[in-house]
């Protein structure tokens, strides 16, 4: 089985994001959620032991290293964590520091998932990203820094106003990384997010479907020769390090959410 806990805050909503989230939280309302999350996880069903625990966002590294070490507590309290193997959570390099890492580590994550969707300064503005690519490649040092083996980078394609060629250079300095799994998704226009708004004012064209499907296989066949096995859509992986709290998701396994957005599957 596995666990999924939502944390529902950002520094700011990207472009494309249609999740559910709230920028900006402050401490009076993250405090609240982490109390009612506490008393979400004393109702999990007896005997409840993961061998998952994904923690994902909105940006679980929004809350401050004090909040993280409240959250981990409710965690080890209400579940029993004897079983996990996989523990992942979610991180972006706006708001990662050492202090973060080093108690994401201690509290037994063993795999991080870093938002960096792309290196290139512009993508980054198109999309509404708080960091830079500098900020991205030195989080990403700073998770192996902390000794972290099992790193997973998300990258974007199908941006408006970008090129084949600038994918290319992500996706070289990507496998330059060397991270043990790349999830690559293509950009898509929610209803109701400031992306869609300037898509139907005519400020913002989509992407051909011809164009998004080249850049596609240039991502597979790129991954491909730096040796990642494309095991799901999005989803690229040095042998052995597939995600496997999604393959839980993907094979119709029980998983338990918590959290405002989250979606449980349990007997």
């Amino acid at each position: 089985a596995g666990l999924y806990i939502h944390i529902p805050f950002c520094v700011r909503k990207c472009r494309y994001c249609d999740f559910c989230s709230v920028a900006g939280a402050d401490a009076g309302l993250r405090s609240r959620f982490l109390q009612a999350l506490d008393a979400e996880l004393q109702g999990l069903p007896e005997g409840f032991a993961p061998q998952t625990i994904f923690i994902g966002g909105g940006t679980p590294t929004f809350l401050s290293a004090a909040e993280l070490r409240q959250l981990f507590d409710s965690v080890k309290r209400r579940v029993d964590v004897g079983k996990v193997t996989e523990w992942s959570c979610e991180a972006n390099p706006g708001t990662l520091d050492w202090e973060k890492a080093q108690l994401l580590r201690e509290a037994g994550v063993n795999r991080v998932s870093l938002g960096v969707q792309s290196f290139d300064p512009s993508n980054l503005a198109f999309l509404g990203r708080i960091h830079s690519s500098t900020e991205a490649k030195d989080a990403y040092q700073l998770l192996r820094d902390a000794d972290f083996e099992n790193i997973n980078v998300d990258l974007m394609y199908g941006i408006p106003s970008s090129s084949r060629e600038i994918l290319d250079r992500d996706l070289a300095l990507i496998v330059n990384l060397d991270p043990e799994h790349i999830a690559c998704y293509c950009l898509m226009f929610e209803k109701g997010t400031e992306l869609a708004r300037l898509r139907d004012a005519g400020s913002v064209t989509e992407v051909e479907d011809e164009e998004e499907l080249d850049q596609y296989q240039l991502i597979r066949e790129t991954l491909g020769r730096a040796g990642y096995r494309h095991y799901e859509i999005s989803n690229f992986a040095k042998p052995g390090y597939a995600c496997q709290h999604n393959l839980l998701y993907w094979s119709g396994g029980d998983y338990i959410g918590c959290g405002p957005a989250a979606h449980s599957h349990w007997d």
